[in-house]
């Protein structure tokens, strides 16, 4: 199924026109914390390597990331993406065992000091409007330890997985079944943060509103989220 290509709003994210939001549905990875690319430098300094040895840039220096190129574009695939950089990084890393990509992400996530706070900021002004906040992830339980983080998802509700489910982001079904997890709210009154224009585009194409989530400016991006949503940073 295609899905439409989203462009950034300068301001961190992609400002949707605004709407009466009943609930904001944040993704996980890369929006509530930090992301793969982010902690990859926090590893070459725990293993003595050269700064962007392990050459996981992503967003930060897309032109030296030649997957997250290919990731960004109309066919990209956030699987295929991990699959092939942790099959290139798992022996440089001397790891073994198991779900390779998962390996990565265990050896990357061993610093606990992993959440946005300007994101845990914006949950709170949301909450104080209102405003319901979950999360629907593709990759919580596979690539994450969310038990590592007390008090972090009882923020959340409900916490949508799709680690191991057959339909996922950015298939419009997987934000139509989230909507109806959440009881059944208009569509369009539910706001869908992302740092993946394809899950964005996919959410739109289920009738939610979206912003894209710039990993690159989580201030602004978190502001941007506070626009849609209608509700003042103050």
């Amino acid at each position: 199924m295609p899905f439409r290509a989203v462009k950034r709003w300068r301001g961190g994210g992609r400002l949707p026109s605004l709407g009466v939001t009943d609930t904001v549905l944040f993704d996980f990875g890369g929006v509530i914390i930090l992301t793969p690319f982010e902690m990859a430098s926090r590893l070459e300094r725990r293993r003595g390597m050269d700064p962007g040895e392990l050459g996981l840039f992503g967003p930060f220096a897309p032109d030296r990331d030649p997957l997250w190129q290919e990731l960004v574009s109309a066919d990209g695939d956030e699987d295929e993406y991990w699959r092939r950089q942790a099959e290139r990084l798992v022996p440089v890393l001397g790891l073994d065992g198991g779900d390779p990509a998962r390996r990565l992400m265990e050896t990357l996530f061993v610093d606990p000091d992993i959440v946005r706070p300007e994101v845990l900021r914006c949950v709170a002004s949301l909450r104080r409007a209102g405003i319901r906040c979950a999360i629907l992830s593709n990759h919580l339980a596979r690539f994450h330890q969310p038990q590592l983080l007390p008090g972090l998802l009882e923020r959340f509700d409900p916490v949508i997985d799709l680690s191991y489910a057959s339909v996922r982001k950015p298939d419009p079904r997987a934000f139509e079944a989230a909507v109806a997890r959440l009881g059944g709210p208009a569509p369009s009154s539910v706001l869908h943060v992302d740092d993946q224009p394809v899950h964005v585009a996919g959410a739109e194409d289920a009738g939610l509103r979206a912003v894209l989530f710039d990993p690159t400016d989580p201030a602004g991006s978190a502001e941007a989220v506070l626009a849609a949503a209608g509700v003042s940073s103050r």
